[in-house]
């Protein structure tokens, strides 16, 4: 039985060939050792590893010779992909980890199957299987003879190490030729199925000089060639770079959400005719530990997409509300408080109930809130926004349109939903005292608005021109850096509300 588990394994190693830097391409193929084989050895490690606490221990000869052979075959074939014979996803890192450690540059191309999941819905999956290793030959024939290929995510990604390479213009030709190679008929289950792939290339140290940061450059310039239609090649470029920046700053978001980082800056807001301070605006700020404060254009947005914005934004709420009770102690009892709600949070079924635990805590009057969305936010689902709208309005809440002047901008939703508040966008108020278009837009919408009793906030205001003109129209009230830049409460607080506008 010895003996047979013996040839076996003889067998299977001398179809083994490895090179994890230098050498032939490397491609890996075997033979089944056989249930009983596998079984046996598996029982056999795991008594040696019972008694030996190190692998030295077990190479010094607690095996036999025929045992450290099956041994290291194993371990061989646990870096391997099964279906293709290449360097699986653990091997490719420490392969890639390897080359980074070193001082000569290289390239790393990311080679993605377009459109497999069609072709093995189409086809079934033994076709699938068939055109992966036939690709997997492809690579293998058209890349350096020293390349280190590996299919990492097994499935239909492959990744090839091209050491000692950093020439642009050599990467380029070589990606042409793997998509002109790529696109030969293949032989797949007893048909011929073409495809095509994309290539994302990134070099060292020039685009990562860690192997996940290398990683990560070539599949989103892999993917960069996908948006540009498949079956191309992209170098990492400035693209991708952005890509990367915030794929970074996404991480570090979720490290400011578990920890934290987020404060509040308050913008006042201020009686055009008269001066007197009416109320202010939340802004969120996320002071990061390394980059300082960071733009809220920046990090907004990904507060959306990762869904983390409807937390964040309740603590707002709670914030927020909290700040207002604290300065109406200071004697500012008719001061309002704006908060922003994003379309995630207003359609969250969470919102009205928080707002009202929060006015509930610090003894607040809904009527001291406006809560700030655009027309967007309402235009996703207009019942459930008008559901939404009269849940606030029974708390006496003010509701808001937020941005007016962009976007849709429809009167219509104006005159459906009534709100209490429209705020200028400050795209209309920067071109206000010098395009007439933009004035009579203004002094239009703002005699429109109070028609329906509705009050109309300007946002942007930074000059004097603009402020004398919109106080012509009659506008109600005033938001922007001439009269007061967001701050911090305690700052605000310190300032308001002896200070006005002559």
């Amino acid at each position: 039985m010895l003996a047979a588990l013996g040839a076996s394994a003889a067998c299977a190693a001398s179809c083994v060939a490895v090179a994890l830097g230098t050498g032939p391409a490397v491609v890996v193929g075997f033979s089944s050792l056989g249930v009983f084989a596998g079984g046996y050895l598996a029982v056999r490690l795991q008594q040696c590893r019972r008694t030996a606490h190190t692998t030295e221990e077990v190479t010094r000869g607690l095996l036999r010779p025929e045992e450290r052979t099956r041994q290291q075959q194993l371990e061989i074939l646990a870096r391997c992909d099964g279906l293709t014979g290449l360097l699986n996803r653990r091997a490719m890192l420490k392969a890639l980890s390897k080359h980074c450690q070193g001082a000569s540059p290289f390239a790393l191309l990311h080679i993605d199957l377009d459109r497999f999941k069609v072709l093995n819905d189409a086809a079934g999956h033994s076709t699938g299987d068939s055109v992966i290793k036939e690709l997997a030959r492809s690579i293998r024939d058209t890349v350096p003879e020293n390349a280190v290929i590996s299919r990492p995510g097994g499935s239909d990604e492959f990744a090839v190490i091209v050491p000692e390479e950093n020439d642009r213009e050599e990467i380029e030709r070589l990606c042409q030729r793997l998509l002109a190679r790529a696109r030969r008929p293949l032989p797949a289950a007893g048909q011929t199925v073409s495809v095509t792939v994309s290539v994302g290339a990134a070099l060292f140290p020039e685009h990562g000089d860690s192997p996940e940061a290398l990683y990560t450059s070539a599949d989103l310039a892999m993917q960069g060639a996908k948006r540009a239609g498949r079956d191309r090649y992209r170098l990492f470029g400035a693209g991708e770079q952005r890509e990367r920046d915030r794929l970074q700053l996404e991480g570090e978001l979720r490290e400011a959400v578990r920890h934290n980082q987020f404060v509040l800056f308050y913008q006042p807001q201020f009686c055009a005719r008269s001066g007197r301070l009416t109320g202010m605006e939340a802004l969120l700020r996320w002071n990061h530990p390394k980059r300082g404060q960071v733009s809220p254009g920046a990090f907004i947005p990904l507060l959306e997409e990762t869904g983390f914005i409807i937390h964040v934004g309740y603590w707002v709420v709670q914030e927020a509300i909290g700040a207002l009770s604290a300065f109406r102690k200071t004697g500012a009892h008719d001061i309002c408080l704006s908060i922003n709600v994003s379309a995630r949070q207003f359609h969250d079924t969470g919102l009205v109930s928080a707002i009202r635990r929060a006015l509930e805590k610090h003894h607040m009057n809904g009527s001291q809130l406006v809560v700030e969305i655009t027309e967007s936010t309402i235009m996703q689902s207009l019942e459930r926004a008008q559901k939404i709208l009269a849940q606030l309005r029974l708390l006496n809440v003010r509701i808001a349109i937020d941005d007016f002047g962009t976007g849709y901008s429809s009167l219509s939703y104006v005159t459906r939903f009534r709100p209490d508040i429209l705020k200028l966008d400050k795209s209309l108020v920067d071109d206000v005292a010098t395009d007439h278009a933009a004035n009579a837009v203004v002094h239009a919408v703002i005699e429109l608005a109070h028609k329906l009793n509705i009050v109309v906030v300007a946002e942007g205001v930074e000059t004097e021109a603009q402020l004398d003109i919109l106080r012509s129209a009659k506008c109600d009230e005033i938001q922007g850096y001439l009269l007061g830049k967001p701050e911090p409460y305690q700052i605000l607080s310190g300032r308001f509300p002896d200070q006005g506008v002559a």
